[in-house]
């Protein structure tokens, strides 16, 4: 019999408590619409009616939408903001920002998304656009076409890539036209196998154990739609006992590496008795938990090779057919991104009016900027002050542990940077940089970039004091006051104290992506780097790429101000607001749960280079310190 130990169990609570979205509001009624389009109208009414060209209609949508972001606790007035953006950007063409206007809607309020974003596409298909933003709403239909098949809409993927082809022929890209077509035969195939497969799920309706419609269903789901979560249940009832076995496996989660590793060799094997999209779905999933397996340093040899040459040979089947590429497990530096659970260790007071916050690698010394730009080390276990503070003339306007060991770095406000050893109090060195806003360290170990006051940042490495690249991103009146590193230091982010942001490619200092205004300064990358998640006002955290700068969305749940984000490789974020709470939130989906209820606005989050421990500080001093275990 399998034993639940207590950690397995904690992360079962975790995630359940995880699982439970906020409540959604109903939809406004049309006497409270009413009085708010009214409002509208005197305030854009001049302007809707002025605004003839595509693209000043699709200016006034963006200031729309953003007025409906920033309207706080006030949901009629963000309701009818958000579908006034969403129809006028249909309308002139920018498919982007309706649909970020139909993800506000669907975040806050109950609503069919499917056929809101169905009507969205048709109408941008209707604006008068360029060839290139034809092709660009191709792919964007074709894109949500095959989302709206792995969660089982059949009939919301056949009217949406109908749409998409529409668009795919205006565009005259040969190729754009040639790979929704093919996508349309694809998505005609799957919905006719889908009808076939009814039958099956109307037999488990009324009989959940009968194991031919068990397996019938789940063949559908796993092969031919890709749909484990809904799939690997019904193989793991099904009549198959092979494939019963190594669905139940799957569906376990194994993290002993040498089970990952057999479960891959049994869907590889499996893979290749299969042909076309059943294949490609089957060998996908081999390649994820041999991609798995590699995760730490414990596979080696043999084993471990055959692991990597599986998932290349994966990687290019999945290059030739645009398929999604497994994560290979390298780079981990022996970290296990397995599901973490999270156990206070700490609680104690300090100085009230932090601003910043910094963990060492075990935990064990905390280090804190507060209001008076004091930089101050606590013993973590007692609670205790060290004996030696981090003292510059003038004041500490930054500071963070390194990814080198015992080593932290502070910023005084009359520029330059500072390495201490954290064990003596001693300075031990420091580039020469300039003058300081606020400071961030990679986690490649190297670099440190520097916020300065006239609108520029620099990044130097750490050991030699050289600069690497120096950006002038800002006006001489826009100091830079947050930064945030990518996971694989390749991007670094910034946000000036007008809540300007932008994002640049490292060490070339290229600009990748504008991130626009409104921001707040607290902001991080997702363990992935596909995602840069920015606080903005009213508690909102918007979600952009930060290779194109695109808005993709928003995650809500708190009620003010985020002033700290957090990101661990694990796949979650912790931020820390004024609304007195502290929340952890799934970078997969946005979904969140409270971990700390303080009676006071908390006002930063700091975790350890090594990303087992993360702290929380409240503005009246008040820390908590969390273990994550893994």
């Amino acid at each position: 019999m399998r034993t639940i130990t207590t950690t397995t169990l904690a992360v079962l609570v975790v995630l359940s408590a995880m699982a439970v979205a906020d409540e959604k509001r109903p939809v406004p009624d049309a006497a409270a619409q009413k009085k708010v389009n009214e409002i509208i109208d005197s305030v854009y009414g001049e302007q809707f009616r002025g605004k003839s060209s595509a693209s000043a209609r699709s200016l006034l949508a963006k200031e729309v939408l953003k007025a409906g972001q920033e309207s706080g606790e006030e949901p009629v007035e963000a309701y009818v903001l958000f579908r006034v953006a969403r129809d006028v950007a249909a309308g002139a063409g920018d498919v982007d920002t309706a649909l970020e206007a139909v993800r506000e809607i669907d975040n806050a309020f109950k609503v069919d998304a499917d056929e809101m974003l169905l009507v969205v596409i048709q109408k941008s298909a209707k604006a008068k656009t360029s060839p290139a933003a034809r092709k660009h709403l191709a792919q964007v239909a074709s894109n949500l076409a095959s989302e709206a098949i792995g969660n089982g809409r059949f009939e919301s993927a056949k009217k949406m890539i109908a749409s998409a082809l529409v668009a795919a022929r205006a565009s005259r890209d040969q190729q754009t036209i040639a790979r929704v077509t093919r996508r349309s035969r694809e998505i005609a195939q799957l919905t006719a196998e889908y009808g076939k497969v009814k039958e099956a799920l109307a037999t488990i309706g009324k009989t959940p154990d009968d194991p031919e419609a068990s397996l019938r269903a789940g063949k559908f789901f796993c092969f031919i739609v890709g749909n484990w979560q809904r799939g690997l249940p019904l193989l793991a009832a099904g009549a198959n006992a092979d494939l019963r076995i190594t669905a139940k496996l799957d569906a376990s989660a194994p993290v002993d590496p040498k089970e990952r590793l057999k479960l891959a060799d049994q869907w590889w094997k499996l893979g290749q008795v299969l042909t076309g999209v059943a294949q490609n779905n089957v060998m996908q999933r081999a390649a994820h938990w041999y991609g798995k397996s590699m995760e730490g340093a414990t596979l080696r040899g043999l084993a471990r090779k055959k692991a990597e040459s599986r998932i290349a040979k994966f990687a290019k089947i999945a290059a030739e057919n645009d398929l999604p590429r497994p994560r290979t497990g390298k780079g981990t530096k022996g970290r296990t991104r397995g599901k973490p659970s999270f156990e206070v260790v700490s609680r104690f007071k300090t100085a009230p009016a932090t601003i910043a916050a910094s963990l060492s690698a075990d935990g064990k010394v905390l280090m804190l900027i507060d209001g008076s730009r004091t930089s101050r080390l606590y013993n973590t276990t007692f609670g205790q002050p060290l004996k030696h503070d981090l003292h510059e003339k003038g004041g500490v306007a930054g500071g963070r542990f390194t990814f080198v060991k015992d080593v932290v770095v502070s910023a005084p406000w009359e520029g330059g940077c500072t390495l201490w050893n954290l064990r003596t109090g001693q300075k031990v060195g420091g580039p020469r940089c300039w003058q300081t806003k606020t400071v961030a360290c990679a986690p490649n170990g190297k670099w440190m970039a520097v916020g300065q006051f006239r609108g520029k940042v620099g990044v130097v490495d750490i050991q030699n004091g050289q600069a690497v690249v120096s950006i002038s991103a800002f006006g001489r009146n826009s100091p830079v006051e947050g930064l945030a590193f990518s996971h694989d230091s390749r991007f670094l982010a910034m946000v000036t104290r007008h809540g300007a942001g932008k994002v640049y490619q490292l060490p070339d200092g290229v600009q990748s992506a504008d991130l626009g205004s409104g921001l707040r300064t607290a902001l991080a990358f997702t363990p992935d780097g596909r995602l840069l998640v920015a606080s903005r006002s009213g508690g909102a955290i918007q979600v952009r790429s930060p290779k194109t700068g695109e808005r993709l969305g928003v995650w809500r749940g708190h009620s003010n101000t985020v002033r700290g984000i957090g990101a661990s490789p694990d796949g979650f974020v912790v931020t820390a607001s004024s609304d007195t709470t502290a929340r952890i939130w799934q970078a997969t989906d946005g979904r969140s749960q409270i971990i700390w209820k303080h009676n006071a606005p908390l006002a930063a989050v700091g975790f350890s280079p090594n990303y087992q421990h993360f702290a929380v500080v409240g503005e009246d001093g008040a820390v908590q310190v969390w273990k994550v275990t893994r």
